[in-house]
């Protein structure tokens, strides 16, 4: 989700959007004169993913057209097809339980469909929810077998993606310079392909590494080359991502000045993207951004407002830096009843989200125990072999 500035093509806005309605027209036209078969399936696929950049509702109403049509047809691929773009709608938008669950189908139909792409394709797409939903053990599970497959076929465009996405996974298990590593491999790879739209997305995730690494100076400049080829390109969703990852950085260094600008911009897209989570981080930011300039009041409107958006949609980690900033403010203001509420909640929130994260880890390690103790009693002839299989895998998931 990061990219570098890299420009093969020089288009005026005026003329990109004048291509992007014209390029929607055609398909338009296409669906209105296509017959009820498998090419309409397909079209109405493509349709979902050229607008996605910009229209996810839209895409996700072209993607859900598409299945409709390929059950009546009993058009198996068009059906994978639709798991595989609407889920990654619904991970956009942070919907990651109903992500889980169409994944999971996707991969048993996949697999009883016997396609071995489309059974790898399933497996990269629940991994990409397991990582959103933090459980990095079984993203890395899904997400290995993709790597020697499209490895084997030289599939540069998904190997881009997946170096991306094991990039995404070491960054989150503070894996930082591996992260970086396999950001680079992704990079290279989209540049060589003159993708801007893999450019721009690795670049994104590139300037999080770096931030990861505490090098802010080259973060900061890798998601500014990012923003500015989102921008030129008009993918709205990778813009909505970048100024939240540079609202993000500008909170490590402390530069509150700068940050409403990021956050107001990032908020805009957010709401027209439909994206809950990046909603309520780009109101933290501005409820931040406010209280540094001691703009008290305007803090409190957005605190509030983030606050009671997080609660709903049960986001704890943002709900516990809601809580802490209205704490300060009703600290300032000198009201100690609500200051002792907030920061007691706080508290109590900061422990539940450490608690759930080592109960994860927990369960990790659970699930290892058990594994390795049912191939213990099972073959116990062949138990240094397998010590050594573990540790290989073990090993190349470390690379």
């Amino acid at each position: 989700m990061k990219r570098l500035l890299l420009f093969f093509i020089f288009l005026s806005l005026q003329k990109l959007h004048a291509q992007a309605d014209a390029t929607k027209d055609s398909l338009l036209k296409v669906l209105t004169l296509a017959k009820e078969d498998t090419n309409k399936v397909l079209t109405l696929i493509t349709s979902g993913q050229y607008v996605e950049y910009n229209n996810l509702e839209e895409a996700k109403n072209y993607y859900v057209q598409a299945y409709k049509l390929s059950q009546k047809l009993k058009y198996t691929m068009g059906i994978l097809k639709y798991y595989s773009n609407y889920t990654a709608v619904l991970n956009i938008q942070a919907k990651f339980d109903s992500a889980h669950l169409l994944t999971k189908e996707a991969l048993k139909l996949a697999t009883q469909f016997g396609n071995e792409e489309r059974i790898i394709i399933a497996q990269q797409n629940l991994s990409a929810t397991y990582s959103y939903l933090q459980d990095y053990e079984n993203a890395l599970q899904y997400l290995l077998p993709s790597v020697a497959y499209f490895e084997r076929i030289n599939n540069d465009a998904r190997l881009s993606l997946i170096y991306d996405n094991l990039g995404v996974i070491y960054r989150e298990t503070k894996q930082y310079e591996k992260s970086l590593e396999y950001h680079q491999k992704a990079l290279a790879i989209a540049r060589k392909s003159q993708n801007t739209y893999d450019i721009a997305n690795v670049l994104s995730n590139l300037g999080n590494a770096y931030t990861s690494l505490k090098k802010y100076d080259t973060a900061l400049t890798v998601m500014q080359q990012s923003l500015l080829i989102a921008k030129k390109e008009n993918y709205e969703n990778i813009v909505s991502n970048v100024t939240g990852n540079i609202g993000g950085l500008l909170i490590k260094q402390g530069r509150y000045d700068s940050l409403n600008f990021y956050c107001t911009e990032g908020l805009r897209l957010a709401k027209k993207l439909g994206d809950s989570l990046t909603i309520v981080n780009n109101i933290y930011g501005l409820a931040l951004a406010a209280f540094f300039k001691k703009d008290f009041k305007k803090s409190e409107e957005e605190a509030t407002s983030g606050f009671a958006m997080a609660q709903q949609r049960n986001y704890v980690e943002p709900l516990q830096l809601f809580a802490d900033i209205l704490s300060k403010l009703y600290l300032v203001k000198g009201d100690f009843k609500k200051y002792d509420y907030y920061n007691r909640l706080s508290t109590a929130l900061s422990e539940k989200y450490f608690n759930e994260k080592m109960q994860r880890n927990v369960q990790t390690l659970d699930r290892k125990f058990e594994t390795e103790k049912k191939e213990q009693q099972l073959l116990i002839p062949q138990a240094p072999i397998n010590k050594k299989n573990i540790l290989n895998y073990i090993l190349i998931g470390a690379l």
